[in-house]
């Protein structure tokens, strides 16, 4: 069955298993400016779904596309990923870019098996919108509306809703039971759907009491090509949405069954060089074409299909005749084979290339000649877009009336005003993509209700107490080198941080850090795969001045002031201690962290040294509670083989609470042939700390130990390899 065959074959993207996409997720460069982001036109926020499958979080991957994009199941499979966010991916300067249409598609069906519920939408506002077109603008505008409290109808001239994706698609690209479930989700906000329904004038619904009209006919025809034929009668040459609208049709159909006949067992001339071309070309090798062309006048660099169509019509054996014209197309009846026969005549528009297509010099033969050179409105969608009046608002058209709407006392709507807004490829004047349509259409539900915001989901409540101070969520920022500054951390906040610990404060007159450089190297799996497993890190404690770093806290306090400032702290004798706790007490810590930890110190009377010292300890954590009155907790040293002493004498010293690890005394990487510990400097290596995913192993073996010690009373605050909840 060659229509199985190609179904099977024949697809757009990589599928993904919950290994595979794992896999893939692990790619991302986790860039903070996220340019796959920037060039999605639907704003279905790639680079948020991939961490969050990154982090072992794909319900809440499929949460993040569902609620942004309208249709993102779809638009995962459609999308022209190679000139949008494909295109723009940081990973491909490296290797090649993230699958981000695979991952999309991936997490959609994820969180159609695991039950994810549509977002929630506002309350009811009175505001009453009408639709016409079921495509996927008219669809992304009535989901959008209905969010926001809209009373939302669509009216649709043909039977069913997904316009281009279930009429003008090849059947091979989109599962007609995926845009159903689509669909379903949007009936299930409420969204009304009238079908064999033909709106000639957008004033009758305006009559009918609805507030605005979004109008989004699409291009249902399609632009003709003058080419002279000979005993022909017009039946040889077929329209390409004719085409693909009956391959789309339900197999019982006439419709249906004329195109099987056309294809089956019989060549097929398809002329254009763009995506509904691929489309045509991939359908009918699918209906069982034993042979498929595809006249175009571009060359094949310059053909405007994407990337991917014109790889999948590739896949299926399509035969590309670039820079080449249609001249001529003769029929004639075959007795042997009881058929038509056209013979067309093909001309190079590059008169440098001889033509040759594999039959003879000048002439192909098929039994069917598919134009698609472009799609146009139809005589109704002229009609509904008579632009006088309208104007352009960022490719949506606005047209406001004269009629007021007096009888409305509902303060709820955006305005009296009754206005006509117009979207998708009716605009744009081609065959955009299917995510620049759904695009027009939340932007349009935007611009007709502005002031209502739809409203987002429940989240469950993180909060958390810890030693006596209440925490948004349980994640904070470790004190490192990216807690150095009030800079950083602000970010961290802004992303949804509940604290930071900032990095250990030092009396840099009593010792002035110098920090080498290169200091920092990371360890992946494989040079190739780029994939983390944590970093080797030279870094002391904090080189800044003290004097800057408490303006950097007293700024933090101020600015977050619901956001928990942690600092740590590290002297080298009682009075130390106790004055850089008191220091940073006065300029806004609300906890402190005494860092017995930091396994690459300079100086043998500090970091991981103190640490496996236990008298030490005590001492010292007894003076830093002297001298505040706030919380006082105790970083411990991985580096020892019992934890459990340490801790034990942190509490004896005073400690409100523990925090374990800190990072673990490693080598990661040698240069052998400069026989070298990496990061290297002037030829000179050294042992230092190791950070990351690769030590949570150890990290939860120490924090497992100190939990079941019936010795230690105080609470304990787990690090170390924590990369997600």
């Amino acid at each position: 069955n060659s229509f199985k065959y190609s179904r099977n074959m024949a697809t757009c993207n990589l599928k993904l298993n919950e290994l595979t996409a794992q896999l893939e997720a692990e790619r991302c460069l986790l860039c903070v400016d996220a340019p796959c982001a920037k060039a999605c036109p639907a704003d279905t926020k790639p680079d948020k779904f991939i961490r969050q499958l990154r982090f072992d979080n794909p319900l809440g991957g499929a949460e993040t596309i569902l609620d942004n994009n309208p249709l993102g199941g779809i638009c995962g499979v459609v999308c022209p990923v190679s000139r949008l966010c494909e295109s723009a991916c940081t990973r491909k300067s490296i290797d090649s870019s993230v699958k981000i249409g695979a991952i999309q598609t991936y997490l959609h069906h994820y969180g159609l098996k695991n039950g994810l519920v549509n977002p929630p939408i506002a309350k009811k506002t009175g505001h009453k919108a009408a639709i016409i077109g079921a495509g996927p603008s008219g669809l992304s505008c009535a989901r959008e509306l209905a969010r926001r409290g809209s009373e939302v109808t669509i009216f649709e001239k043909h039977p069913d809703a997904g316009g281009a994706l279930i009429h003008a698609l090849s059947p091979v690209r989109v599962n007609h039971s995926d845009v159903e479930l689509e669909v379903q989700r949007i009936k299930d906000l409420g969204v009304k759907f009238q079908f064999n329904t033909l709106i000639t004038d957008p004033k009758l619904l305006i009559n009918q009491g609805y507030n605005d009209v979004y109008i989004s006919p699409g291009l249902q025809s399609n632009r003709n090509i003058n080419v002279k034929t000979i005993n022909g009668n017009g039946n040889e040459v077929l329209p390409a949405l004719k085409f693909l609208h009956g391959a789309n049709s339900s197999k019982d159909s006439n419709e249906y069954k004329e195109i099987l006949s056309r294809c089956q067992g019989k060549s097929i001339i398809v002329i254009g060089g763009g995506s509904v071309a691929m489309d045509c070309a991939v359908t009918a090798k699918s209906f069982g074409s034993t042979r498929v062309y595809i006249v175009s006048l571009e060359s094949l660099k310059n053909l405007p299909a994407d990337e991917e169509e014109i790889e999948l019509a590739t896949s299926v054996g399509a035969i590309f005749l670039p820079e080449t014209k249609v001249v001529q197309v003769e029929s004639n009846f075959n007795t042997n084979q009881n058929q038509n026969i056209t013979s067309v005549l093909i001309e190079s528009v590059n008169k440098k290339k001889e033509v040759d297509s594999g039959d003879t010099e000048s002439h192909i033969f098929a039994s069917t000649i598919i134009v698609a050179a472009g799609q146009i409105l139809d005589e109704n969608g002229k009609k509904l877009l008579s632009l006088d009046g309208y104007k352009d608002n960022d490719k949506i058209l606005i047209k406001t009336t004269e009629e007021i709407n007096n009888n409305s006392s509902n303060n709820n709507t955006n305005n009296n005003i009754k206005k006509y807004y117009v979207g998708g490829d009716a605009v744009r004047g081609k065959g955009d993509t299917v995510v620049s349509a759904v695009s027009d259409g939340k932007r349009a539900a935007i611009q007709i209700v502005p002031e209502i915001q739809p409203p987002k989901r429940e989240k469950v409540s993180l909060e958390t107490e810890f030693c006596g101070i209440k925490f948004e969520n349980p994640f904070c920022l470790s004190s490192s080198p990216v807690t150095n500054s009030a800079e950083m951390i602000s970010i961290a906040y802004d992303l949804g941080w509940s604290g930071s610990y900032y990095k250990t404060l030092n009396r840099e007159d009593k010792f002035i850090i110098n920090h080498p450089s290169p200091r920092l190297g990371s360890v992946h799996t494989t040079k190739a795969s780029r994939m983390d497993v944590g970093i080797q890190n030279l870094e002391q404690i904090s080189d800044r001045p003290l004097v800057d770093n408490l303006a950097d806290i007293r700024w933090l306090r101020y600015n977050y002031p619901t956001k928990v400032m942690g600092v740590s702290i590290m002297g080298y004798n009682e009075d130390d201690w106790a004055y850089l706790a008191k220091a940073a007490e006065d300029n806004g810590a609300q906890i402190l962290e005494l860092n017995f930890s930091c396994p690459q110190m300079a100086r043998p009377d500090a970091g991981h040294r103190i640490g496996q010292q236990f008298s030490l300890i005590s001492k010292y954590t007894a003076a830093a509670k002297r001298a505040v009155n706030i919380p006082v907790i105790a970083k411990m040293t991985p580096n020892i083989t019992d934890m459990i002493p340490a801790a034990l004498a942190a509490q004896e010293g005073g400690a409100d609470g523990i925090s374990a690890i800190n990072t673990v005394r490693s080598i990661s990487h040698i240069d052998i042939e400069k026989n070298v510990v990496l990061p290297s400097i002037s030829g000179k290596g050294s042992i230092s700390g190791f950070s990351g995913k690769g030590c949570r192993h150890i990290g939860l073996r120490f924090v497992s130990e100190l939990s079941r010690s019936p010795l230690l009373k105080i609470p304990i605050s787990g690090m170390g390899g924590i990369y997600t909840w």
